[in-house]
This record gives C-alpha cells, sequence and structure tokens, in this order.
C-alpha cells in the first residue's frame, strides 16, 4: 500500500474514531484500486482473446475461400467415374 498522504504525527492527535476513519477510508482506496487493476487486466486478456478469434476467423474465411476455388477443380476432374 501506497504511504499515507496524511502526516503520521497529525494523524496520532486525532481522537481513535477519526483515525479508525481515516484507515477505513485508505482502505476502501487501496481496494478500489485493486478492483480497478484487476478490470484492467482482464480488459486486456478479454481484448487479446478476441483479436485471436478475428485472427482464427480471418484464416478461416481464407481458406474456404481457397476451397470453394478448388472444389469445381476437384469434383469435375475425373469424368470416367
Amino acid at each position: 500500500m501506497p504511504p499515507s498522504p496524511i502526516d503520521p504525527a497529525r494523524l496520532a492527535a486525532l481522537p481513535a474514531d477519526l483515525r479508525a476513519l481515516f484507515r477505513a477510508q485508505e482502505a476502501m482506496i487501496e481496494a478500489e484500486r485493486r478492483r480497478a487493476d484487476d478490470e484492467c487486466s482482464a480488459r486486456l486478456h478479454v481484448e487479446s482473446e478476441l483479436a485471436a478469434s478475428k485472427e482464427s476467423v480471418e484464416r478461416l474465411e481464407l481458406l474456404v475461400k481457397e476451397y470453394e476455388e478448388l472444389a469445381p477443380v476437384v469434383w469435375t476432374a475425373p469424368r470416367w467415374i
């Protein structure tokens, strides 16, 4: 956790209930940072998966096109069968 932006000496001078509120707020801020980091990591992972899927689709589309171009040749070559 990053250092507290509040001077520890000033924080110690506050009543216990206010110190507890500051600590709770720091914990909530840190939890939000972790959540944002996790969300960013998940988003990057999904974007990577999506890019890989798009590449696969493009490759499959190319293979289908090649197959469709070659299919008439394959099926019409041997007339004696």
